[in-house]
């Protein structure tokens, strides 16, 4: 069997099957991140001028992926083309990351917010025009992005994507489509609303489902964080 069709065969996984395959073996496990890398790029296809240099620029950054994006990533879900893709960023990068995108990436500022949701964890936002989507910075009300991640409306949106790592907090909700709503029912029940249409089903309390819900326990192999890169890209 060739390396295409194993790729080709590999990109048709769920995400826990990859991360089971990837540990049988070394040469399991780099044919698991060429399939990553590939559907990273695929993600981020059009936003950038370079992505040499915006992959760079995530990872000084320490820019983090998030919302519906990091979601379809892990899950496979399509995402909608009018939806924009969020990064979010500890506050000292915020500013850093707004130059790049216009100066580098020649996006186009379209406006820029003061949030104000410091409950949230979050202060401000710009929203950038590329070529193929929106592009939405979230500037984190403290020095690490996951700030406002974890502080999402729901369990199925506190995964993320940052240049060298990914994780999922809640996986074997999420993995099983289903999602816990936070504390914010309005944007909760928002932003489930749209994901009910992509087949999760949400509640309140794990208890509520008949089955009392799925245990969480810390899972090493695809759990809340993994390496995402072996080597830089070149």
């Amino acid at each position: 069997m060739t390396k295409e069709i194993q790729l080709a065969v590999l990109a048709g996984l769920d995400f826990p099957a990859l991360m089971a395959f990837r540990r049988v073996s070394k040469d399991c496990k780099t044919l698991v991140m060429l399939v990553l890398e590939t559907e990273f790029k695929r993600l981020l296809s059009g936003i950038a001028k370079n992505m040499e240099l915006f992959r760079c620029a995530l990872e000084e950054y320490e820019a983090v992926i998030g919302g519906y994006a990091a979601l379809a990533f892990f899950t496979r879900i399509e995402l909608p083309a009018d939806h924009a893709i969020q990064l979010f960023l500890p506050a000292w990068a915020f500013t850093p990351m707004l130059f790049h995108m216009q100066i580098v990436q020649e996006a186009t500022l379209v406006r820029e917010t003061d949030i104000g949701l410091i409950e949230r964890g979050l202060v401000s936002s710009a929203r950038l025009r590329t070529a193929s989507r929106d592009v939405v910075l979230f500037q984190s009300s403290k020095s690490s992005a996951m700030v406002p991640i974890l502080h999402g409306p729901n369990t199925t949106l506190m995964c993320y994507i940052s240049a060298t790592h990914f994780g999922v907090p809640w996986p074997r909700l999420t993995f099983t489509g289903r999602g816990l709503i936070g504390d914010f029912p309005a944007g909760g029940a928002i932003s489930a609303a749209l994901l009910k249409t992509r087949g999760f089903d949400f509640k309140l309390y794990p208890w509520m489902w008949e089955d009392g819900g799925i245990p969480q326990e810390w899972e090493p192999a695809w759990g809340f964080i993994n390496t995402f890169q072996i080597q830089p890209i070149v």
